[in-house]
């Protein structure tokens, strides 16, 4: 292993397998190597401390019940490497932003919810639809209508907390209240593969041009992207 190298792992924790679960992915965690033995990553703690952390390799391999590094195809210039330095030592006063992690699997837990309010209205307007003797076709226009209704109201969300356009707009409208403005401030911490692109956005690795916003990045998408670009990589579990 090497500086620049990229680590991905999952172990068997609730967290873990709730990130698994709602990205559908087999991983859940991401971490860049800042060494041949040291990596960086960020990670919820419970007293909110050294969440954004520089820590030993072995330490995250005997954590995780299965872990593969990609091998960087080239090794970091000198300006890479100065650059990877000063990342890894600007971020280690952020903290980790469970809020945010969260909204990247947004999309998928969104849709599940109006799947299981469509079925749920579905069952109550055909009761009602019995109840008052209407035809067939009002129930299938009622139905169209709710399916509008809620597939607009995901689009909406999803789009004021996921695009470039809908963030900011978003952000004016939550800077309003006190509560607002903290969530707006602690956009700025990290969780684990935000971190991880903003390394590579920083050194200008390869892999920058390939992946989402650092907002919107999951580790599965670091894992595919790595893969696409033919990345050697090992597995150690």
């Amino acid at each position: 292993m090497k500086a620049g190298d990229i680590i991905i792992s999952r172990n068997e924790a609730r967290g873990s397998k709730l990130v698994r679960r709602f990205t559908k992915s087999n991983w859940s965690h991401v971490a860049i190597a800042t060494s041949s033995d040291t990596i960086l990553e960020a990670v919820p703690t419970s007293d909110r401390k050294d969440e954004v952390r520089e820590r030993s390799f072995a330490d995250l391999l005997n954590e995780s019940d299965q872990l593969v590094v990609f091998e960087r195809p080239q090794p970091l210039t000198s300006e890479q490497n100065d650059r990877l330095k000063n990342f890894t030592k600007s971020n280690k006063s952020k903290s980790y932003t469970l809020l945010h992690a969260g909204l990247t699997m947004a999309g998928s837990f969104i849709w599940a919810v109006v799947v299981i309010f469509f079925v749920l209205s579905a069952v109550e307007l055909f009761s009602i639809n019995r109840e008052l003797g209407a035809t067939l076709s009002s129930y299938i226009l009622a139905l169209v209508c709710v399916a509008c209704f809620f597939s607009i109201w995901a689009a909406l969300t999803i789009w004021s907390f996921r695009t470039n356009m809908g963030v900011p707009t978003t952000e004016k409208l939550f800077s309003t209240t006190q509560f607002g403005r903290y969530l707006v401030r602690i956009k700025h911490e990290m969780f684990c593969s935000k971190l991880v692109a903003l390394a590579e956005k920083e050194i200008e690795g390869d892999l920058s041009p390939k992946l989402p916003a650092p907002e919107e990045c999951l580790p599965k998408h670091i894992f595919k992207t790595c893969q696409k670009l033919g990345w050697s990589s090992e597995r150690y579990k």
